[in-house]
């Protein structure tokens, strides 16, 4: 009679053991962590670069404001610095004007203004302007 040939089958289980798992999920939890980390990072620098794109607009536009003044306006006086104002976000523009003569004939030929911009709740981030304007003729 024919018998069936004897195989010698091994138990071969093919799964991960706990050890595997734990480790896969603890290098898995070290990476999120990393991206979480930049992800952090990322809105902080967000947050500072759209500050300091706000303080450059509040310096523009003061500055072609202070432009647009006649020679003689309060605004453009350099007796009367420092000139302060505030806006509603938060934000402190300061200028100061000062006559100078620039093409050393003795007069005061024009005004050089400094503008200032700086944020009371961002401290370190000011952005500056120097502008000169010419005496009209």
């Amino acid at each position: 009679m024919n018998q069936p040939a004897k195989t010698n089958k091994k138990n071969n289980n093919q799964g991960y053991s706990l050890i595997e798992v734990l480790l896969a999920i603890s290098i898995f939890s070290i990476g999120i962590l990393g991206v979480a980390a930049l992800q952090i990072s990322s809105t902080g620098s967000t947050s500072t670069a759209s500050k300091i794109t706000d303080a450059t607009y509040y310096a523009e536009d003061k500055l072609e404001e202070l432009i647009s003044f006649a020679w003689a306006d309060p605004d453009l006086d350099p007796a009367g610095n420092m000139h302060t104002e505030a806006t509603a976000d938060g934000y402190t523009i300061q200028w100061d004007v000062t006559d100078a003569d620039l093409d050393a004939n003795g007069t005061n030929d024009s005004k050089i203004i400094d503008l200032t911009v700086s944020h009371n709740v961002f401290s370190g981030g000011t952005t500056s302007l120097l502008y000169v304007i010419a005496q009209p003729e």
